[in-house]
């Protein structure tokens, strides 16, 4: 329509999904007034100001045709913010925690922050009691499942610990992946799914050229390639069904659970019912165990990437 320029045609709006471009460093430039759309995966705040772009779909909301529609969780609330041009995740309801808030994000930060907002459900052993708050550890000693939003959710629990050497490396071990993980261990020590959780994935270096020496040479081949080592732990309701869970995960059931998921065999395989301060326990009067594990008069302190067939045992 006719602007405040005399005898010239100014672009006031443009349809929703696309940004309105009427600039050129800085200045109103009648010669590159167009309306251009957004691209998948992307959205703008508002199709009628000429001063935002187009900008990534936050991982937690439905973007289609350049326009944000909301939430990917129910309850989740957004609002347009004019003068950063982007969408701004308030708020996740009870069981989720807000993620990439952008109250601390720097200006060279701020575009990832932005499209890193997501409600994301409370993990295992936390509460989230929605809103902006972060998750909430349960106390010492006690447990809760997955998607919980109240402190009494937390529940006394008895762990075991479990950690077992994987041909993966870490970056192999993708999220999904370490649900699978998550699942065979839980089928094997026939605990639930939810009581399960992954605390640390690291690489394994291989051994030192003296260590190399030692082994012999189906293990110096199986010790030069890559190898993760991961730790879990397991919440049981009591002391007799934590050495029941422990006593489970031998080498020939752990690897049985993952083969089910599509995993490789795991060797190394180490699991102990822990106290409140991770420190291990005779739980349940039973015997704490390795299995797969490698044969003796390998140096201590260094850590053998091998397979193994014998299983050892201590009281």
């Amino acid at each position: 329509r006719g602007g405040a320029e005399v005898g010239m045609y100014v672009l006031r709006a443009c349809p929703a999904g696309s940004t309105l471009v009427n600039s050129a460093g800085g200045k109103f430039s009648h010669d590159v007034q167009s309306c251009r759309a957004c691209g998948d995966g992307e959205y703008v705040v508002d199709s009628t100001l000429g001063n935002v772009t187009c900008q990534p779909c936050p991982a937690g909301a439905v973007c289609a045709d350049g326009v944000l529609s909301g939430g990917t969780v129910a309850g989740s609330v957004w609002a347009a913010d004019l003068v950063h041009g982007v969408f701004v995740l308030l708020s996740c309801p009870p069981a989720y925690q807000l993620i990439g808030g952008l109250s601390a994000a720097s200006s060279a930060t701020f575009v990832s922050a932005a499209a890193a907002q997501d409600c994301s459900p409370c993990p295992a052993a936390f509460y989230c009691v929605g809103g902006a708050q972060p998750s909430v550890a349960c106390p010492t000693g006690t447990f809760a499942p997955p998607l919980s939003n109240s402190s009494t959710a937390c529940q006394p629990a008895v762990f075991v610990r479990v950690s077992l050497s994987i041909p993966l490396s870490k970056v192999d071990l993708t999220p999904a992946r370490l649900v699978d993980l998550s699942t065979a261990l839980a089928a094997t020590a026939s605990l639930p799914a939810d009581a399960v959780v992954i605390e640390s994935v690291s690489d394994l270096r291989r051994s030192s050229n003296s260590v190399q020496a030692a082994l012999g040479a189906e293990h110096r081949r199986a010790s030069t390639g890559k190898t993760a080592r991961v730790q879990a732990k397991m919440a049981a309701g009591n002391a007799d069904a934590a050495a029941a869970a422990r006593d489970r995960l031998t080498a020939e059931s752990t690897n049985r659970e993952l083969a089910r998921e599509g995993l490789p065999a795991a060797t190394d395989i180490s699991a102990a019912v822990v106290d409140d301060l991770g420190r291990q326990t005779n739980g349940g009067g039973g015997s704490d165990h390795i299995t797969a594990g490698v044969a003796s008069g390998v140096v201590v302190g260094v850590v053998v990437l091998a397979a193994a067939t014998t299983t050892w045992w201590w009281r």
